[in-house]
């Protein structure tokens, strides 16, 4: 959201400049992302991130509110300046608008007013000039001042040529029959509309017909102001695939109890700007009055929660300034008030976060000392399960890895991809959105090729990604709802200075390793590995067991996948499936610490002439079960097949690393174990030893 700095001081009367604002606003949750001047209007724009739970903060006034009571809680000078609608008063008498609101649960409370004899012309410099720096282009005075307050005090207002509208009546209903149509949107049955005698002049919260729009030959306006409930104005928006500045405002929730005073300072605004008469009085229906939430706050919960106490003088100053009243309190808690405008505050930890943000987290000062006791700790299961994710996490983090998060709904073409079994099993949405968003993700690596084929079109080929998500499928009657991690890889290992080269290609055992460190991190040992052939998405497809779980299956993903989604370069992939991972991991009961040997390790190198169908891990396995003492590291650095080999022969070099916590190697030993290892291969791979 843009807002203007010079507009902000119109509201916030202080002596920060745009920087110091900029940081205080960002402190309070308001994230300033970006400040730009304008020589030509002479102004700055403010671009603020604005979550969608803050909609009281989506206007000037709004921000100015917040802003200031982080100022004088931080005992900043400041003040804070409503304009005032105290002159408001009917001019002259006009024909009188009927308003009948026949769904009173869709509208909560509907306001209106009637302004005569206006003039159409362009608005005054100042006020297009507010409209430009946010990005608004002014249309007429009369138009433009509605727009202005709603970028000044959030409230939304439709406004009509009162003349168009048949028998100066408005009714405010739902639509009632399939062929109703507004400016040719076919309008749903659960949309709410307003009317006059005979046709829908607005979608409420939305739009205005634009027959009913004000032009330049309009005399007399209709002006509405309004409170809709979110939930109807969310789902009309959708259906009809509408956004506007109205509905961005309506579907989070407005504050009812700013109608009237939106109405009055529209009113008087168009009555200086645009020499208009007000005609009416205010026409209020507002038939259930909607209550402020009460909530408990507990002095002893604040200080639980943020770790130091905050006096008692500042935690009411700063529910004053935020305009929560404070109804009664003792010396343990508050009963308060919170103001409609707040909607997103409805309990007692809400109100905890709003008096931290305003205090300032970096005002918390921290104790002087600090203790560690390293014990061990009986973990529930889940919180077993959060610590191993968080472990695998800053495991992935540290070797460069982004964590992605990506919406478990996909596209329904997504099906010609999966094999038939598991598209049979395929869970769909009843009622989508969209055909993208149609069907529940049979599997996490859908959403790892949209992120991959999403960074490589804007440039951004070398990448490390993993995803903590969910699959869905449906199986024997029953919802399958499975947690993976998956892990992707793709384009280079950029600057390794170590070995003097730019890069190297990302590989299937960069992958590999990175999974046998988070094994090793974790404490699972004695691992098996299998190669399988007929994965549907993967090549070679090697299978990391332990027992009889399958932990994770690691490969490159198939090209006629990774083409339908516009990627041309090798994506390798992992998955983990959690669930049998932190089993795996839950049932390890002990923690092993090794001290560092102080005696000196030994290696060894051995090249062996192999059948083509022997892997490594054959090697590895009969390698270490056949010296369970010294020989602590087995490693592959090269293999060779060629022409100069026998037809199904390959060479293997292989490194034997062997360390004692006893004593100090000596040839002699080393040279009996080779020997050991060199009879073993023979007769069990029937290896030839390379000289």
């Amino acid at each position: 959201m843009i807002i203007s700095y010079k507009w902000l001081k119109e509201y916030l009367i202080t002596d920060l400049d745009i920087n110091q604002i900029s940081n205080i606003l960002t402190d309070i949750g308001l994230s300033v992302e970006n400040i730009k001047y304008y020589n030509n209007l002479m102004d700055w724009a403010i671009d603020i991130v604005i979550t969608p739970n803050r909609s009281d903060a989506i206007s000037h006034y709004g921000i100015a509110r917040d802003l200031y009571a982080a100022l004088i809680t931080r005992e900043y000078k400041a003040k804070l300046i409503m304009p005032s609608v105290k002159n408001f008063k009917k001019n002259i008498d006009w024909i009188p608008i009927n308003i009948n609101v026949e769904n009173t649960k869709k509208c909560l409370r509907y306001s209106g007013i009637t302004i005569s004899k206006i003039k159409i012309f362009e608005s005054p410099k100042w006020l297009q000039n507010r409209l430009k720096i946010i990005g608004i282009n002014p249309i007429n005075n009369i138009i433009d001042i509605i727009n202005f307050v709603m970028f000044e005090v959030g409230q939304p207002m439709h406004v009509f040529d009162a003349d168009k509208i048949k028998g100066f009546n408005i009714k405010v209903t739902t639509v009632n029959n399939n062929n109703t149509f507004l400016d040719k949107i076919n309008l749903s049955l659960d949309d709410l509309i307003i009317c006059d005698n005979n046709n829908p002049i607005c979608l409420a919260g939305i739009f205005e017909g634009i027959n009913y729009k004000v032009t330049n030959n309009t005399k007399n306006i209709f002006i509405d102001s309004a409170y809709f409930n979110p939930l109807s104005i969310r789902k009309s928006v959708k259906i009809h695939n509408l956004n506007t500045e109205h509905s961005f405002r309506f579907e989070r929730g407005i504050d009812p109890n700013k109608t009237i005073y939106a109405l009055k300072r529209a009113a008087l605004l168009i009555k200086e700007i645009a020499c208009g008469y007000i005609s009416s009085d205010i026409i209020d229906i507002y038939p259930i009055h909607i209550s402020n939430s009460k909530i408990r706050l507990r002095y002893n919960k604040i200080y639980n929660i943020i770790g130091c106490k905050i006096s008692h003088n500042k935690i009411c100053q700063i529910l004053e300034l935020l305009e929560i009243k404070i109804i009664s309190k003792n010396e343990e808690s508050l009963i308060l008030s919170v103001p409609l405008y707040r909607i997103d505050v409805k309990r007692e930890i809400d109100i905890i976060e709003e008096i931290l943000r305003i205090y300032g987290y970096n005002n918390l000062k921290s104790i002087n000392n600090y203790s560690y006791n390293e014990s061990k700790k009986n973990y529930s299961s889940y919180e077993f399960y959060s610590k191993i994710e968080e472990t695998i996490s800053q495991q992935l983090l540290a070797h460069g890895f982004n964590e992605i998060i990506t919406i478990s709904l996909k596209k329904d073409n997504y099906i010609n991809l999966l094999n038939t079994s598991t598209n049979k099993m395929i869970v769909n949405v009843i009622n989508p959105l969209s055909t993208d968003l149609s069907i529940m993700q049979p599997n996490l690596l859908f959403g790892m090729l949209e992120s991959i084929s999403y960074n490589i079109k804007r440039k951004n080929f070398n990448l490390k990604l993993f995803e903590f998500g969910k699959s869905y499928l449906y199986k024997d009657n029953n919802f399958l709802e499975t947690k993976y991690l998956s892990l992707s890889i793709t384009g280079k290992i950029e600057n390794i200075k170590w070995i003097n080269v730019d890069s190297l290609d990302l590989s299937f055992f960069y992958l590999k390793g990175i999974i046998e460190q988070i094994m090793q991190k974790i404490g699972i040992n004695n691992t098996t590995q299998k190669l399988i052939f007929n994965d549907h998405f993967l090549y070679e497809t090697l299978i990391i067991k332990y027992l009889n779980y399958n932990l994770f299956k690691i490969g490159k993903v198939r090209e006629t996948i990774t083409k339908k989604f516009d990627i041309y370069q090798n994506v390798f992939y992992a998955e983990f499936n959690l669930q049998i991972f932190t089993d795996v991991c839950f049932k390890q009961k002990n923690i092993k610490y090794i001290n560092i040997s102080k005696y000196p390790g030994i290696k060894r190198d051995l090249s062996l002439l192999l059948d083509i169908n022997i892997l490594f891990e054959d090697i590895y396995y009969l390698a270490i079960n056949t010296e369970k003492n010294l020989l602590t590291k087995v490693k592959l650095f090269d293999i060779y097949h060629g022409k100069q080999l026998p037809i199904g022969k390959k060479s293997y070099a292989i490194s034997f690393y062997f360390e004692s916590k006893k004593q100090t190697l000596t040839n002699q030993i080393i040279d009996e174990i080779m020997n050991k290892l060199k009879q073993v291969f023979k007769e069990k791979l029937g290896a030839e030893i390379r000289k």
